[in-house]
């Protein structure tokens, strides 16, 4: 699997938000766009589904150079939040504490950068240093490296992927299951999911509590999405 090296900041436009002035309720009262703070990005691909907090089009207006439209990758950068990534399709905002890449380019599948900065937590922490209260600047962030494949293997590895988070989300992954390709077998020892594409089956085995590889032809993809330890592309 070909691999080139590109900036964060390179890949997209990078975006840190703002907060609309919490002392006008005009911005925040009746409010229907969606205004994400850290503890929202921690849901990672389900970052929609608890959200309480919203904007009115006036709040929106007021911080309208740091909000982000269509799919976007939003990652924690400060404190304990540190690292922690969501990814969304839609019209929103941030707190400041979020650095958003949104505005991807057309070589970029922006559900592959979400998984692949999914795993990387521990370097982001790295990079902001070990004070009391790590920050990461806008400036390193959008600095910082990562490796991509050609488009067409950042599709294939989003279709699999994006199928077991949504399953995940839905809370089918817990009972036996199958679905055209897609076959959950929670009998089996170990547990078994198995996922046919283009005449390839994909063989995901459950080792221990966390521990579940994803099995095809070549390469290797690691990934923190919730229960899936590293796939094989």
């Amino acid at each position: 699997m070909q691999l080139k090296e590109y900036k964060l900041g390179d890949i997209g436009r990078v975006i840190t938000g703002k907060t609309p002035a919490t002392s006008n309720n005009v911005n925040f009262e009746g409010g229907t766009i969606p205004f994400y703070t850290p503890e929202d990005v921690a849901r990672g691909f389900d970052i929609k589904s608890g959200n309480k907090r919203f904007i009115t089009s006036l709040g929106f207006e007021e911080i309208k150079n740091n909000t982000i439209a269509g799919e976007s990758v939003l990652v924690g950068c400060i404190g304990s939040d540190m690292g922690n990534v969501a990814y969304v399709n839609e019209i929103c905002a941030t707190n400041q504490q979020i650095n958003s890449i949104t505005d991807f380019k057309e070589f970029v599948e922006p559900l592959y950068v979400y998984y692949l900065l999914s795993t990387m937590k521990p370097i982001f922490r790295q990079l902001a240093g070990s004070t009391t209260t790590p920050i990461l600047a806008k400036s390193v962030f959008e600095n910082i490296t990562i490796s991509l494949p050609r488009l067409e293997t950042q599709k294939r590895v989003c279709k699999i992927l994006s199928s077991f988070d949504s399953k995940i989300a839905l809370g089918e992954l817990t009972a036996s299951y199958h679905s055209g390709k897609f076959t959950l077998d929670t009998t089996a020892t170990p547990l078994k999911i198995t996922y046919l594409e283009d005449d390839i089956t994909y063989t995901l085995t459950k080792e221990g509590k966390k521990d579940i590889i994803l099995k095809s032809m070549k390469g290797i993809w690691h990934t923190s999405m919730p229960g899936v330890a590293e796939v094989t592309i």
